[in-house]
């Protein structure tokens, strides 16, 4: 049962198996029955092993994607190709490219690129969820994540290095920048994300101060079916039920989700930030740090409280554990305090001494690392504000030039004035939201809205790009930002030797389309069975009489 399974899950299932079949062979036999089958289960639809490698999962789909390209050769119709496309990834274990287009759904499913993350995502994902299951992911083993994932991660963040160490991106007027100093200046670096989410809280507890609003923090954890271990002991939950970190954090979005929907019914003005970290096993958790005035502040705890105990709420715990409030008095300290090592610890580690989730001795830098690491793995988004105006317009009126608003209204120059760094001034996200407006606000109720134009320029699958931020407006002013178009290039690299082998491709099957042919002799369009006209919307690759080329992994994409 277990030969095919990778080394250290072996070890751990008969080990486990050595310490039960002391007491009971039979219990000890029917254990490692059931471990095994849904360990099985979660790989036997999607046509992975749990032991393929990054370039096996290259290979897989590079076929699936040449699969793919023969429905197209196969088909009549861009709804029969969809339909037949959507049922060969279903039968993969794979959800279909989400898309209302046929022709997109397609330009999608021939990229080997898409298949690529795809593939990788729910393999990754498939691993760490038996991981969780034997026992692999807990602070007496692997903190937040598998030490599997963990490397898997080091080394994607490695070869993304690479990538952007050995690629220019070029403006129209001739500019040349490195991607990888690009990334040292931008949000990617953790530093200058963590500074801006410290200035922006700092801006909302100001803007609290002046409308006299009251502050707490709260922290909700999900119901004890969803974790798979103990706080303490790491020892496995007897009532876990195999809830994913993805689905406890989709848990955890809809309640918030029925706290938002009762509190517009009762007209509750509240705003804030919020983080999501995971405890010591993967399971998420979230940290709300919110402002309101007392009286709504007292109601919207009271609905905190009420939709996080529906699920079980009457379990052993619930009541201490399922929600922790703390009431933040200004005398005691900053409300920004309280947020400002949870955004730490999940980024750098900046000041942070110790993770109490962690077992003694571990390094926090390691921590945060680990951290980043399961919210990249699930997909989760680890910062989020509400109730506050966007950070779109706030970041898209730093590229906005002074002669620009010259004549723009009051509120666009009061809000620009506020992003705005010269010398010891800082940015002041404070001065920022009195300009936007007032709390309660929503999003279409701010002053400044962000200005978007549209982009003639086609993406990478061959869809024009739409509509893109060129700048901000008011009143029906626009104030344009300063925006230049690059290229990206890869930097040239020494070729492969030349050399004699054999490089055809394999002959196709004796079912699919072409298959006899010869490949040197065989036409580089499409069987004439294929429509020469698609309807609105036809992906680019697509001409007449057939295919003229695929749109992937074209040489110097503009962005």
């Amino acid at each position: 049962m277990v030969a095919t399974l990778p080394q250290r899950w072996r070890l751990a299932l008969l080990r486990r198996h050595a310490n039960e079949k002391t007491q009971d062979l039979f219990t000890a036999n029917q254990n490692l029955l059931k471990t095994v089958s849904r360990i099985r289960s979660h790989f036997d639809g999607c046509a992975l092993e749990p032991g393929f490698t990054y370039d096996d999962l290259g290979q897989r789909a590079e076929q699936f994607a040449k699969r793919c390209e023969r429905l197209v050769l196969r088909w009549k119709q861009p709804s029969q190709i969809r339909s037949e496309i959507e049922s060969f990834c279903k039968t993969n274990g794979v959800q279909p490219p989400n898309h209302t287009k046929d022709a997109q759904v397609i330009a999608r499913a021939v990229s080997a690129d898409w298949w690529r993350r795809t593939l990788g995502s729910v393999h990754a994902r498939h691993l760490e969820t038996c991981a969780i299951e034997l026992g692999f992911v807990h602070k007496h083993a692997g903190l937040y994540v598998s030490d599997e994932a963990f490397a898997r991660r080091s080394r994607q963040l490695k070869r993304s290095a690479a990538i952007l160490a050995g690629t220019d991106a070029i403006s129209e007027d001739g500019e040349i920048v490195s991607m990888e100093e690009i990334a040292k200046r931008s949000l990617a670096n953790k530093a200058i994300r963590r500074a801006e989410l410290m200035t922006r809280a700092r801006g909302i507890e100001e803007v609290s101060r002046q409308h006299g609003f009251a502050a707490a923090f709260i922290v909700v954890t999900c119901p004890s079916r969803m974790h798979a271990r103990g706080s303490k002991s790491g020892q496995a939950n007897p009532n876990f039920d195999g809830t994913t970190p993805r689905e406890a954090q989709d848990y955890l979005c809809s309640l918030w989700q029925c706290i938002r929907s009762a509190a517009q019914r009762l007209s509750l003005t509240y705003f804030g930030l919020r983080t999501v970290e995971p405890h010591h096993d993967g399971t998420p958790h979230w940290n709300l740090l919110i402002f309101a005035t007392p009286n709504d502040l007292s109601k919207l705890i009271a609905l905190v409280r009420e939709y996080a105990l529906r699920d079980n709420g009457d379990e052993a715990g619930a009541q201490r554990r399922r929600i922790r409030v703390e009431h933040i008095d200004p005398a005691k300290g900053s409300a920004v305090g309280y947020i400002a090592k949870y955004i730490s610890k999940n980024l750098d580690a900046h000041g942070i001494d110790a993770d109490h989730e962690a077992a003694p001795g571990a390094v926090p830098s390691e921590t945060a690392a680990r951290a980043e690491a399961w919210a990249a793995l699930w997909g989760i988004r680890q910062f989020q504000d509400f109730g506050c105006p966007p950070v779109g317009v706030w970041r898209e009126l730093r590229r906005v030039p002074a002669d620009e608003i010259q004549q723009a209204p009051e509120c666009i120059r009061r809000a620009w004035q506020a992003v705005q760094r010269d010398g010891e001034k800082r940015a002041d996200y404070g001065s920022y939201f009195e300009a936007q407006g007032k709390p309660g606000c929503t999003r279409k109720d701010w002053s400044t809205q962000l200005h978007k134009e549209n982009d003639e320029r086609t993406g990478r699958y061959g869809e024009p790009i739409g509509p893109r931020p060129a700048g901000v407006a008011a009143c029906g002013h626009v104030c344009r930002s300063a925006r230049k178009r690059w290229t990206l290039q890869r930097r040239a690299r020494a070729s492969s030797p030349w050399t004699r082998v054999n490089n055809c491709t394999h002959p196709l099957p004796a079912n699919e389309p072409g298959a006899g042919l010869d490949p040197q002799n065989q036409p580089s369009g499409v069987p004439d069975f294929i429509p020469a006209s698609w309807p609105e919307g036809a992906p680019p690759f697509i001409s007449s009489p057939g295919l003229a080329e695929y749109p992937p992994n074209r040489p110097g994409r503009q962005v």
